[in-house]
């Protein structure tokens, strides 16, 4: 999995976490075989000491990846449920897998169960199979702070062969998306809001990847961007007459 920072359309922070990529089977090779084990023997270090610790359930780790040398470094933990859950879950359903938010609630729910930790976690180091998701996290970029009258539904949204979109149909099941020229919308603001610099007004997510090998966004994101917001419909602006 890759990650999206600080893209101007999508977030008003140059840091600003805005997004993730899963890499599916043959994409984009950045992630060796080699950086991954190197990934997962250091979470699997980490999780030892956060249970030692008497920390229990589901936590995320981001790595740092310097490709002038190869060298891995630990960006940051997070000890709850991550913003990449949705596309992890996703990626192990369209396989027949269990998610690890699964085992999460396994374990709160008190449920005994039996599985192979070792072949569970080679299966995701290889990487193999694996279908490609994105999504993208659009925040509010404006400096203006405005009453938004008019706000886009949440579910599924299909892009057209000029690039505008329209919503489909409702739906809360990724796997309702046919094809990458759909995409699930989910709305986080309710119209009547006014949304200040920064805050989150919507995610998307589909199929396929939304950047390029060199760390931009593709055009078909740039569309999906372009298309939601204008679903977004600010105040008239009013027009004063002599």
């Amino acid at each position: 999995m890759t990650e999206m920072i600080g893209f101007g359309d999508l977030t008003p922070y140059r840091g600003g976490w805005c997004g993730n990529e899963v890499l599916g089977e043959g994409e984009f090779r950045v992630l060796s075989p080699e950086i991954r084990r190197q990934a997962q023997c250091a979470t699997v270090a980490i999780g030892a000491h956060l249970k030692q610790a008497g920390y229990w359930g589901y936590f995320g780790l981001d790595f740092l990846l310097d490709q002038d040398t190869g060298a891995l470094y630990l960006g940051e933990l997070n000890p709850r449920i991550t913003g990449a859950t949705s596309l992890t879950s996703q990626a192990a359903l369209d396989q027949d897998e269990v998610p690890l938010l699964r085992f999460h609630l396994l374990e709160w729910l008190g449920v005994e169960y039996v599985v192979d930790v070792a072949q569970f976690n080679q299966r995701w180091v290889r990487a193999e199979q694996i279908t490609s998701w994105s999504q993208m996290i659009i925040e509010h970029t404006a400096d203006t702070v405005e009453m938004v009258p008019q706000v886009p539904p949440t579910g599924v949204w299909r892009m057209a062969s000029d690039s505008t979109v329209q919503f489909v149909r409702p739906a809360s099941n990724l796997q309702a998306l046919s094809n990458t020229a759909e995409a699930f919308f989910l709305r986080t603001i309710d119209a009547g809001h006014t949304p200040a610099r920064g805050d989150c007004i919507g995610r998307l997510i589909t199929r396929g990847r939304l950047m390029t090998d060199d760390y931009h966004l593709t055009e078909r994101a740039r569309a999906w961007i372009r298309g939601l917001r204008a679903h977004f419909v600010a105040p008239a602006t009013a027009v004063a007459a002599d």
